[in-house]
């Protein structure tokens, strides 16, 4: 079928209708003109799309975030070579990527891995861990700006690709990690306590510890005692500098909130050099630059016999007013049938007292204790019958103590409606000799650790003056083995 060429045929056969007219061919060349500029607009288009390069990684690498990262807090005793260790979070996109953190490089890091990776909602978390390498004293300045993360791109076709990525305004500062991880090495490795004097202050209830540091360091640097104190006081806590090779003196102010259980120098539990953990009492102090901002935290550890003074210094502050407490006799106790205690042994303690009070309570209450818990110094109620009476508690001794020192007793004794707490330590001659002989101690030890021991016969020490016998509440005749009598008034 013949047509004129301006409609084509439809899919019946039949002409389409013809509007007519020039008019009608205009608009009909018009369409086709357009038509076939679209056409060849979208050939140009697809030529340089087809041209361009298919897309790649992003200059700044993977959506990779630095979230935090931690010092491990300096160790009491052993190496001191803790890893740091920082967490990142990669976005859903990237995950999707197959995008993995496999460490960090940068001076000082001697190697890091990653401990672990979690998927936490649509992103996935790395915990990456850098041991630091502060063999050079460069470490102790590190400067930020050359630490890299290490990633691990895998691509369609199986192939991983390593890459080493700067995150710009990252939470991440390794440089400084790395210097404060440094800093507590050298402080860790060079810095002792060489004395300890302990001064009782009982106006203010607390121990003022005048410590003397010895450093071994090769540079002089700065040392500032970590007050407990410095948060309840308008002064701030002492600080220094500490020359190379020399002492120096910084007073540490320790504060006794409750007598019944005063605070002692902290007990950490490290590894000594047969890996056994063992506790230790430390004392903690800034360390950095001399006459600069500190750089980090370090621990130094008390030996048995300056913790002995400070446990006579506390026994000062905390002495009970009016009152004294003697030990007068003292046995181990047969084993438990039913709850077998082999660290320890169970020594009954009898005790006389003399006070003003008309009722003391001694001992730990069982009411503060778990479950499963035992009372240090079982609870006795003592009625005081013309300002003397006597009870008999029973101390849970521990035998494999790396520092047996005496029981402290917890004395609470009435004052205005309440209970005021207070502490004596049993350091008895009496009860150091059934306790070194039930736990199969070395007498020389338990002296190092406070304890009055007897003398070389098995006798006790003698009486200082003015020193008298005594009546317990039983009228039992009994001898102050504690060196006089104990009473502050």
């Amino acid at each position: 079928m013949l047509t004129d060429g301006l409609a084509p045929p439809t899919p019946s056969g039949w002409p389409a209708r013809r509007w007519g007219g020039w008019r009608s061919r205009e608009r009909l060349l018009a369409t086709r003109a357009a038509t076939t500029l679209l056409v060849v607009a979208a050939g140009v288009t697809a030529t340089v799309v087809a041209l361009r390069p298919p897309p790649g990684p992003s200059p700044a690498g993977p959506p990779l975030v630095g979230v935090s990262v931690v010092v491990p807090p300096p160790p009491s005793l052993g190496p001191t070579a803790r890893p740091v260790v920082a967490t990142y979070r990669l976005s859903a996109a990237g995950a999707a990527a197959r995008v993995a953190v496999t460490g960090v490089t940068g001076p000082f890091v001697g190697s890091s891995e990653v401990r672990r990776a979690s998927r936490r909602g649509g992103a996935t978390v790395f915990t990456v861990s850098a041991t630091p390498d502060c063999r050079s004293a460069a470490s102790l300045d590190a400067r930020g700006g050359r630490y890299l993360v290490v990633t691990t791109r895998t691509g369609t076709d199986g192939r991983p690709a390593r890459a080493r990525v700067r995150l710009p305004g990252s939470r991440v500062d390794w440089a400084a990690a790395i210097r404060a991880a440094c800093w507590q090495q050298l402080a860790g490795h060079g810095i002792e306590v060489a004395a300890v004097r302990a001064a009782p202050d009982r106006a203010s209830r607390r121990v003022v510890l005048a410590v003397s540091l010895h450093s071994s360091l090769p540079r002089d640097v700065q040392v500032g005692a970590i007050d407990v104190a410095d948060v309840a006081t308008l002064s701030a806590a002492d600080a220094g500098i500490l020359q190379a090779g020399s002492d120096a003196v910084l007073h540490v102010r320790w504060p006794i909130e409750d007598c019944a259980s005063p605070a002692l120098p902290p007990t950490a539990y490290a590894a000594d050099e047969d890996a056994v953990d063992r506790p230790v009492a430390t004392l903690a102090w800034s360390v950095g630059p001399a006459g600069k901002d500190p750089a980090a935290l370090t621990v130094t550890v008390l030996s048995a016999t300056q913790l002995a003074t400070v446990r006579h210094a506390v026994a000062g502050v905390c002495a009970p007013p009016g009152t004294s407490v003697r030990v007068t006799a003292a046995r181990a106790l047969p084993p438990d049938r039913v709850v077998v205690d082999h660290a320890g042994v169970a020594i009954a303690v009898r005790l006389a007292l003399v006070s003003s009070a008309p009722l003391v309570v001694v001992g730990q209450s069982p009411r503060g204790l778990t479950a499963d818990a035992r009372a240090g110094i079982t609870q006795g109620h003592v009625h005081l019958s013309g300002h003397r009476g006597s009870t008999t508690v029973v101390w849970a001794a521990r035998c494999a103590l790396p520092d047996p020192a005496p029981p402290l007793l917890p004395i609470r004794i009435g004052d205005r409606g309440h209970l005021v707490g207070y502490t004596v330590t049993l350091d008895d001659p009496s009860l150091a000799s059934t306790y070194a002989r039930a736990c199969g101690l070395d007498r020389q030890r338990l002296r190092a650790a406070g304890w009055s021991v007897a003398g070389p016969r098995g006798q006790p020490r003698r009486l200082p003056a003015g020193a008298q016998p005594f009546l317990d509440g039983r009228g039992d005749a009994g001898t102050d083995l504690m060196g006089g009598d104990h009473r502050v008034h």
